[in-house]
């Protein structure tokens, strides 16, 4: 079932209340739609919902419930996704980004500051909706448990690659990773990092054209699964994701774009496994599988359309 409760939080001269489903997010995608919601608007398992859009949300079939009920009514079906589940606010990804990458750099001067906060730059332009400073957040963070449950190092060459590894972005399969790597191998050297670390950091980012690691390479594995790991991610977060994705290739119209989102997602199902680690398989692999079937057997009825 939808619901809403009474808007009073003021923001944008306005105020806001919640339109949630007990049930689904696709019944709440579906409920928004209706009451005219900008899918913007989308925060992980509700929809903020302005004020002047309360009757909307009614006429879509939403019934008005007190806050606690409506949190307590979203917790009993399973819909709640926990703040830890959240993608990370863009101002906390950068920072600790850029924390750890200065940690491992052989030099920590204000030039190597500069470079780092120049490349940052890259991920966070307007055009960045999914590839921003999240991302490289979340794989750092997703890297560091799969080293950890593995019982194997955090190599400094992992955190640069991550850095670097969409420095360059521009929806052209192939030649980014190339010129992000190109990015890499001409400004690492210049922060004393050897030779062979920064062939290194290029083979990782080569790595995410295919994602296709060797059985031998468990650092590689850690990479690539890092960086496919949002497919495992709480319902909620995927969501956000496939947003996020949809507003970086707005040039697609709603018919190519589902053209190519299924040809991804049937990809991934017929593909013997999505992660290569062990650890990562045991993790991962299931939920992945599920998010993606999930989305597949939803994609025609899209809430991503006309953004």
């Amino acid at each position: 079932m939808l619901l809403i409760d009474t808007p009073r939080w003021p923001a944008h001269g306005t105020l806001y209340g919640h339109l949630v489903s007990d049930e689904s997010l696709w019944e709440l995608h579906e409920g928004a739609r209706a009451a005219g919601l900008d899918v913007r608007a989308f925060d992980h398992d509700h929809y903020d919902l302005r004020a002047d859009r309360v009757t909307a949300a009614l006429g879509a079939g939403a019934r008005q419930v007190d806050e606690r009920e409506l949190v307590r009514r979203l917790r009993a079906g399973g819909q709640r996704i926990l703040p830890a589940e959240h993608a990370p606010r863009r101002s906390r990804a950068r920072a600790e980004v850029r924390d750890q990458v200065l940690a491992v750099l052989p030099r920590q001067d204000s030039t190597a500051r500069a470079l780092v906060e120049t490349v940052l730059d890259r991920h966070t332009v307007e055009t960045r909706r999914y590839h921003d400073v999240r991302h490289l957040c979340e794989m750092l963070r997703t890297q560091r448990r799969l080293a950890e449950s593995d019982g194997q190092p955090m190599h400094r060459t992992q955190v640069l690659a991550t850095l670097f590894h969409d420095a360059v972005h521009d929806g052209v399969g192939g030649q980014d990773e190339r010129r992000s790597a190109d990015l890499a191998c001409e400004l690492l050297p210049t922060l004393g990092l050897p030779g062979s670390e920064a062939r290194e950091v290029e083979r990782l980012v080569m790595l995410t054209v295919h994602h296709q690691p060797e059985a031998d390479d468990p650092v590689g594995q850690h990479f690539s699964d890092a960086d496919m790991a949002i497919l495992a991610s709480a319902p909620g977060r995927y969501h956000v994701s496939v947003r996020d994705i949809r507003r970086e290739y707005q040039r697609f119209d709603d018919q190519d774009w589902r053209r190519g989102r299924r040809l991804a997602l049937t990809g991934f199902l017929d593909s013997p496994h999505i992660f290569h680690g062990a650890t990562a398989r045991r993790l991962f692999e299931d939920r992945a599988r599920e998010r993606v079937a999930d989305e597949l057997a939803h994609l025609e009825a899209s809430f991503l359309e006309e953004l």
